[in-house]
């Protein structure tokens, strides 16, 4: 039977009408929630139309007559994006007539992505709602559908698997579930129906898999494959724009550069203001801060005015018009563009990692790819609770988890004074960075295994 034809074999799924049908009955809360979301932070993914239809590129190989599998990656957020682009490109050495699609979540990282991977097919991930996951199921047809991270995802999950495609999770994490009152018992029904969906399940870590294990059935399998975060491969430094970037920060200020990546708040960028301050006193060097969310800018240079920081330069105005000489002799650079953080980490002495004063926060081993040590803060747990890459990075040596902003001052002063111990530490990160290729490599084996898997069939 053809598949786009197996919509009465959906609806007989019970389960899956009786959440949907949930959904559509809350509607009118959730309507308000977000309504007020999308007013105070203007970022509710509900609301925009992208997430609701699916323009893509399609790829269509054949060999032979035969058509080789389709396979879409599903990434959440950026960090999910880079993971996806690494398996990708892995995965393709070895099949090198895959195809592939990337869906992700945010339409200004799917534009990124596409300027940057002109060849690859890139589309959105669909609201969890049935209605869009059934039309992009019906545009994209695939054969394999890997999640990657993000787990509670019902209905892109249960309509992959009436579909006819293998869905498979890598980096898998369950996230907190609530265990307690009407509530919680509902959430845990839902968590344990979803992750059914699964045919394979790669936990990012050994304490994942133990938090997953009482909603877990026997028939779905698992794995400890690890966390990938990478975020380099060759096919994406080809096209990225790394000349453009060393004129903005490298050639035009030959100081010593300091990263501040994927920033969160103003506490958090006062923190690190701070720390910049102490630095320069003593050490000629300049900062860059790179805010999470792009709608921030304008509070950053609020803060810099404020702090009676002048001479600031901000890169998308160096790429709107190349003859502007106004970064050079910079003290503070704002990086406000999408995707070249990574490779603006190349160009640092030290790194710090935001997100991460009162909370978990980024990728702290994306520095490290460059040879570049980083810094991260106490984190909401204090320092006796570091996460799994962090804690990784704090054995090897070449993570610091710093309290205040002298701390981070100091491990800032230290690796731009002394050249033996910022060489010891990039050594060091090449170590990690072996690591990471072998988890790379155990979730690719996974993958293939379907893969061959569905070509023996």
């Amino acid at each position: 039977m053809n598949k786009q034809n197996e919509i009465w074999r959906l609806l007989s799924d019970w389960r899956l009408l009786l959440y949907n049908v949930a959904i559509v009955i809350g509607s009118p809360y959730f309507l308000l929630r977000k309504l007020r979301r999308q007013i105070t932070r203007n970022k509710t993914k509900e609301f925009r139309m992208f997430n609701w239809s699916f323009p893509v590129r399609h790829q269509t190989r054949q060999e032979g007559g035969v058509s080789e599998p389709h396979v879409i990656f599903v990434s959440g957020g950026l960090g999910e994006m880079h993971t996806t682009q690494q398996l990708d490109f892995a995965l393709k050495q070895i099949y090198p007539n895959i195809r592939t699609t990337w869906a992700v979540r945010d339409p200004a990282m799917v534009l990124v992505a596409r300027e940057k991977n002109p060849q690859q097919a890139i589309t959105g991930m669909p609201y969890d709602f049935f209605i869009p996951v059934w039309r992009w199921l019906r545009q994209l047809d695939p054969d394999v559908v890997v999640i990657v991270e993000k787990l509670l995802v019902p209905n892109l999950i249960w309509l992959s698997h009436h579909w006819g495609a293998r869905v498979l999770a890598v980096c898998g994490k369950v996230g907190v579930v609530r265990s307690s009152g009407f509530f919680g018992e509902g959430w845990q029904m839902i968590h344990r129906w979803t992750l059914r969906g699964f045919s394979i399940i790669c936990f990012q870590s050994s304490s994942e898999m133990d938090a997953a294990k009482p909603l877990l059935s026997p028939d779905v399998a698992t794995r400890v494959t690890g966390q990938i975060r990478l975020s380099q491969s060759p096919r994406q430094n080809e096209n990225d724009d790394s000349d453009s970037l060393s004129h903005w920060l490298a050639t035009r200020h030959p100081t010593p550069l300091l990263v501040a990546g994927s920033t969160k708040n103003i506490e958090e960028e006062t923190f690190i203001i701070k720390a910049f301050e102490i630095v320069r006193a003593q050490v000629p060097c300049a900062l860059v801060i790179a805010p999470r969310r792009l709608h921030r800018v304008r509070e950053v240079l609020a803060l810099l005015a404020e702090l009676g920081i002048e001479r600031v330069s901000r890169r998308s105005e160096d790429l709107n018009d190349l003859s502007l000489d106004s970064s050079a002799g910079a003290e503070v650079y704002i990086l406000d563009t999408l995707g070249e953080l990574s490779r603006t980490y190349g160009l640092a002495q030290a790194a710090f990692v935001g997100g991460t004063i009162h909370g978990p926060g980024h990728n702290v081993i994306e520095p490290l790819e460059w040879g570049v040590p980083v810094s991260f803060g106490p984190g909401a747990a204090g320092l006796d609770k570091p996460t799994v890459e962090q804690q990784v990075c704090i054995e090897a040596g070449v993570g610091f988890r710093v309290r205040n902003a002298q701390e981070l001052a100091t491990c800032w002063l230290r690796i731009l004074q002394e050249d033996g111990w910022r060489e010891e530490l990039r050594k060091r990160a090449q170590r990690i960075l072996e690591d990471q290729r072998q988890t790379l490599a155990a979730n690719v084996v996974v993958i293939g295994d379907v893969l061959n898997n569905l070509r023996s069939h």
